[in-house]
């Protein structure tokens, strides 16, 4: 496991394979943080307030763009449940937290395109975050399933946004599972064709 996570953290080291998207990682952390309060005017007033006075407000536009669409999702629930409830969201903005909270939303992507494959509003949103919805169509849901569970990928994640400049892209992590399936999981021995990376 050991010598596993040392590639992955040399894979990592190298940053995922930009994702060719109008938003980057900034704009993801913020809209992380958007989401959890969009059902509460106050709070989101609040919460802009403190983003005009600070240096995320340039992330404001693209970060509204992409809350809504994930409160929508769920996100927003999700990550107020895991962070203690929506009072907490008037605090300071926490860089630590949003680094968690779109870590696990990214990590939860590929689930998320599992269960809704059908649903083109779904695929037109995953795609935003180049999560490739034809190579998901190809793996078994089993395997995306350990891959969240078993390739460390969200600590990763969290690695990678509390490290991450705001200005970067987005990562790809279809490409890195794509990766993980090829070389780390029971896939890899498998007589099925290795996939390609998008």
């Amino acid at each position: 496991m050991k010598m596993i996570l040392e590639r992955w953290d040399g894979f990592l080291q190298e940053q995922f394979d930009a994702c060719d998207s109008p938003f980057k990682v900034g704009d993801l952390m913020l809209a992380t943080d958007v989401a959890k309060i969009l059902d509460d005017q106050e709070k989101l007033n609040a919460r802009g307030q403190q983003i005009a006075n600070s240096p995320w407000r340039q992330r404001w536009q693209n970060a509204k763009k992409l809350a809504v669409p994930l409160a929508k999702l769920g996100f927003g629930a999700a990550a107020t449940a895991a962070t203690g409830g929506a009072a907490a969201v008037v605090a300071p903005i926490s860089l630590a937290i949003m680094a968690d909270d779109a870590s696990d939303l990214m990590g939860q992507m590929f689930v998320l395109g599992s269960k809704n494959e059908e649903n083109n509003a779904y695929r037109e949103f995953l795609e935003t975050f180049c999560v490739d919805q034809s190579t998901l169509d190809l793996i078994e849901d089993k395997f995306q399933k350990q891959y969240i569970e078993k390739a460390g990928i969200v600590d990763q994640l969290k690695s990678f946004f509390q490290n991450a400049n705001p200005d970067s892209p987005l990562p790809d992590i279809t490409n890195h599972l794509v990766d993980w399936l090829n070389k780390e999981s029971a896939y890899a021995q498998s007589d099925d064709t290795q996939l390609q990376k998008t």
